[in-house]
Parts: C-alpha cells; sequence; structure tokens
C-alpha cells in the first residue's frame, strides 16, 4: 500500500541519518585533539637583517672565503687539517650563538706521541659589522706553544658578550720565528636576536583530493630556523581543530633555513574527503633550545 511504501522510505533515510550521527561522533571520540588556535606566521616579515651578505650553513665551515672576506691569510694546510692536508684536527666556536655564549678553541692530534711545535699562536676575538669588517679586537692573546699533547688540547677559552645582533671572528694565526704566518683558522660567529619570524603558507586555497600541495616555509631571520620534513594534517569539525589519522612516513633529515631562505614540500591529500584542514609544522631557531613554535596553513578539500 501507500502508506507501507512511506513507512520504508521514512525508516531507511532514519537509519541513513543516524549512520551519519556515528561517524561524525566516532571521529570526535577517536581522533586526537589537535594543536589548538595557530597561525600561519610568527613575528614580523620586515626584519633588518645583521649580516648583509648572502651565506648558507655551509658556510661558516668554508676557511677559503672566510679568510677572503675578513681580510685573514688564507689556510694553507701546513697544519690545520685543509683540502686533506694538515696534521691538525681542531676545534673552533662557529655558527649562531647565545649572547654571552661560551666559545672555544683548540687542536686534535691523531697518533701516540707528542708533537713537538715550537710555535706561537695569536689568537683574537674580533667584532665585526655586517659586512664583515673589523669593528674592534675584543681580545687577542699571543701563546707559545712547545709541544701538543695526543688527543685534544684546549688552547683558548672565553665568553661572548651579552649582547644581540652581533658578529664575531674567532682567529688562530699559527706564527713562523719571524713573525710570519705558516696557518690560519677561522670561526665565525653570529649572535641573533632571540626570536623566530617565518610565514608557512600553501599554494592553493582549496584543492581536490586528487591533488598535491604545495607547502613553503619561509625564513626572515636573523635566527637561523631548523626543522625536519614531519608535518600533520588537522581538520577542523564544530569549530574544534582534531588530527587526522594518516599512516605517514618521513624521512629522517634536518632542514636548515638561513635567514631569507625558503624551504617547499610536497603534500599528499589523497586519504581527505571535502572538508577545511591545515598542515602544521614545528619549527625552532637553531641554537636555541626553547626558542620553538607551531605554524598552521589552512585549505579547504572541495
Amino acid at each position: 500500500s501507500l502508506m507501507k511504501w512511506f513507512m520504508i522510505v521514512f525508516l531507511v533515510l532514519l537509519i541513513a541519518c543516524d549512520q551519519d550521527t556515528t561517524t561524525s561522533s566516532d571521529i570526535r571520540t577517536d581522533w586526537e585533539a589537535g594543536s589548538g588556535e595557530l597561525s600561519d606566521h610568527i613575528g614580523s616579515s620586515d626584519v633588518d637583517l645583521f649580516l648583509s651578505i648572502p651565506f648558507s650553513q655551509e658556510f661558516f665551515y668554508d676557511q677559503q672565503q672566510l679568510a677572503e672576506l675578513t681580510g685573514y691569510q688564507a689556510p694553507t694546510g701546513e697544519w690545520f687539517a685543509h683540502n686533506g692536508q694538515g696534521m691538525l684536527g681542531y676545534t673552533i666556536s662557529n655558527g649562531n650563538l647565545l649572547p654571552g655564549a661560551f666559545i672555544e678553541l683548540g687542536f686534535h692530534l691523531d697518533q701516540e706521541e707528542k708533537l713537538q711545535f715550537n710555535h706561537k699562536v695569536r689568537i683574537q676575538l674580533v667584532e665585526l659589522d655586517s659586512t664583515l669588517e673589523p669593528i674592534e679586537i675584543i681580545d687577542e692573546k699571543l701563546i707559545e706553544v712547545e709541544q701538543i699533547e695526543p688527543s685534544y688540547t684546549t688552547l683558548y677559552q672565553s665568553q661572548l658578550p651579552e649582547q644581540e645582533n652581533k658578529i664575531y671572528l674567532l682567529s688562530a694565526e699559527i706564527l713562523a720565528e719571524n713573525g710570519k704566518v705558516e696557518d690560519t683558522l677561522l670561526g665565525l660567529m653570529l649572535v641573533p636576536a632571540q626570536e623566530l619570524n617565518a610565514q608557512l603558507s600553501l599554494d592553493q586555497a582549496s584543492y581536490q583530493s586528487d591533488e598535491q600541495a604545495k607547502l613553503q616555509i619561509e625564513n626572515f631571520g636573523p635566527t637561523t630556523i631548523f626543522l625536519g620534513m614531519h608535518y600533520q594534517i588537522e581538520q577542523k569539525i564544530d569549530d574544534k581543530w582534531w588530527e587526522v589519522p594518516l599512516d605517514l612516513a618521513f624521512i629522517e633529515i634536518a632542514i636548515i633555513l638561513s635567514p631569507g631562505d625558503k624551504h617547499e614540500q610536497i603534500i599528499e591529500l589523497t586519504d581527505l574527503g571535502p572538508g577545511h584542514y591545515r598542515v602544521v609544522k614545528q619549527i625552532s631557531a637553531e641554537g636555541i633550545a626553547d626558542l620553538t613554535t607551531l605554524l598552521g596553513a589552512e585549505f579547504t578539500i572541495e
């Protein structure tokens, strides 16, 4: 009868509605809570970079380039390990450091017997300007080294001034009897303001589920940013963020972004249904343990 047909349709619709409600409830109870309110940026894009020359992480270890830019004699490999020459390994402070950081310079000797050295070593700690020109010599020592012990020998230890946005150079010059420089070792140190200024963005505001998204992180400086490949995707349901349980695998590599650098990463969307989402990534300032934040870039799946 017509009434019986209407009852069947009503029951089918009721069951369908009840199934939808159960699915929505399962999302709320089975998914882990998301990261709360997040921004896609931290700080400002208008940052005064106190080092005016472009540089990468490798720049700190390029002794040849450091010598050219700072006016010191280039390394020769006569003593310090350089281009497969030199018997002295070394430790020298360099890279991004905190205000007042402890700094050190020392020799590594990989042999069982002492090395008869009989040389003077001139050590300087110099403050530089944004173009790596010297401003002033903060500390200078002339150390006479008769012999070098096997393993490690500490030659110099000190502490940087308690100031931000400063550039320093630690140098060791091995001198001959006539005062001529036989070899040079340099350590460039940056002490940026203790802040993060960065932006997380996507190449589109909305996608189809069969597309890939391109995620970009840009570092405005002055600190160097440290991050990995890991990210999580969260969905907004009833004005609350939930972590989508995806089976994601990531290569364990460290990504280091110097001020002004950008990094791009492909985000897979194939397991996402229609809805409002965001990609969440953690970034940290290199060398500053407590300067870490989460950023979130929002998008929609049509």
